[in-house]
């Protein structure tokens, strides 16, 4: 794992480089890739709901058979998220040839399900008869943990955009499931439980 850090420009030996630094503080399965798509500007200039379905794509993952998901969301989306995409090619290159089981391809299926709850929508609005509640609550709670991470890493313009983004996801049955009914104001929202 060390040499795909090296390969990617992250490490050297065993010191992050400026580039990697943000790993320290990126908990998740596709750390790489997140910070990867943090360094390439791709998370940048969106507003809060387009931020929280391209950090979705980070984070969920299908569950079942079925064919794969697809894009539904417009806008900048579909560019970022085949930028997104790009990345993740080259990093699973990197873990192949390391002998590594490259990591899941990014997945846009909860994309316009976050978009819309990150927009307002309320829960009967956003679940498409493909989730359960219970599935919904666990995938905004990934997606705004990674945003919480993100939040401590990140340029301080996309900082208060990530903070905002988490604010958003952060109520009504998502607040009440982890006990946090009148949560929606500050960052005290996106805490972990």
């Amino acid at each position: 794992a060390l040499r795909v850090l090296e390969a990617r420009g992250m490490a050297d030996g065993w010191s992050l480089q400026d580039r990697g630094l943000a790993l320290a503080a990126i908990h998740n399965e596709a750390d790489l890739l997140v910070v990867e798509s943090l360094d390439s500007g791709l998370l940048e200039g969106l507003d809060p709901a387009m931020l929280s379905a391209l950090v979705s794509c980070l984070s969920y993952r299908k569950r079942g058979p079925g064919e794969p998901s697809s894009v539904q969301l417009a806008g900048t989306f579909p560019e970022r998220f085949e930028g997104i995409c790009a990345l993740a090619t080259g990093v699973a290159a990197a873990e192949r040839e390391e002998g590594l089981e490259p990591a899941e391809p990014p997945d846009p299926g909860f994309a316009h399900v976050i978009h819309a709850w990150a927009s307002g929508k309320e829960l009967v609005e956003v679940l498409d008869g493909t989730l359960t509640g219970g599935e919904f609550v666990r995938n905004v709670r990934l997606v705004a943990d990674l945003m919480r991470q993100l939040a401590k890493v990140a340029p301080p313009h996309l900082v208060a955009v990530a903070e905002e983004a988490g604010r958003c996801l952060d109520r009504g049955v998502v607040a009440l499931a982890i006990g946090r009914p009148g949560s929606v104001n500050g960052m005290d929202a996106m805490d972990g439980p």
